[in-house]
Formats: structure tokens, sequence, C-alpha cells
């Protein structure tokens, strides 16, 4: 696939988990795929399969917002084969009523229009902070 076209992968998965959509989430997922945060946090660690990505990470980590208040915006995107890389900025407010302001570095590894390996990086501190203390 085409650079353009493994952003625009990313860009409807962004779409999907601003939204909630797990549907959708899920079709931009191999069956294989895994996600991959850095860190001692809860959430912190390997998930591998579609199903764990999304039911024990995303899971835990979107139970951690109030309802309706994580926001997502997209502001870079840079591809090179089937590598693509994006940051993002977030905010929100978490369950006990903090609120949420963090920015991310994701890396996707992408195989015939999906997504197969997610790397994530945040600033852990403020996630401890704001979303568990």
């Amino acid at each position: 696939m085409s650079n353009l076209d493994n952003e625009k992968v990313i860009r409807r998965f962004v779409d999907a988990l601003h939204g909630g959509d797990l549907t959708t989430i899920a079709d931009t997922l191999a069956e294989d795929a895994s996600w991959h945060l850095h860190g001692t946090l809860p959430v912190a660690g390997h998930y591998a399969g579609r199903d764990a990505v999304i039911n024990d990470f995303l899971g835990q980590g979107l139970g951690l917002f109030a309802d309706g208040s994580l926001k997502i915006e997209l502001t870079t995107i840079v591809s090179d084969g089937p590598i693509v890389a994006i940051e993002w900025h977030a905010t929100g407010q978490s369950t006990n009523g903090n609120p949420y302001d963090n920015e991310y570095a994701l890396f996707f590894r992408l195989s015939d229009g999906k997504i197969t390996a997610i790397r994530e990086y945040c600033d852990t501190l403020h996630v401890k902070d704001a979303l568990y203390g």
C-alpha cells in the first residue's frame, strides 16, 4: 500500500478512537495486532492480539476517562512504507475529576491495510497523576 493509503488507515483509527467506535477500531487492526506502552503504569505492557488490544488495553485506558470527555487531536502524521508515525494531543477529564492534557507519539506498522503493531510514548507521570491519582 502507498504511504497515503497507510495514513488513511491511521486517520480512520484515530477518528474511531476519538469517537469511541470500537467496531471501526477492530476493523483497522489485524487479528494479530499488538500495542506496547513502556513504563510502570498499571496499563503499561505488551498486548498481543486484536482482542487483547481492544478489551484489555483500550478497555482499561478509556475507562479512566469520564464518559465523553476524551478528545484526541491528530497533530502530525509522517509515513515511510509500512511505518506511520503520529503525534496527537489528548485532553479530557479523569473519572476522579482531574483534568487531563497530554501529548503522545505513536508508531504504527501496517500490512495489507491493517495495523499490525503500535508503540506508544507519552508523559506517563502525567497519566499517573491525572488518571490514577
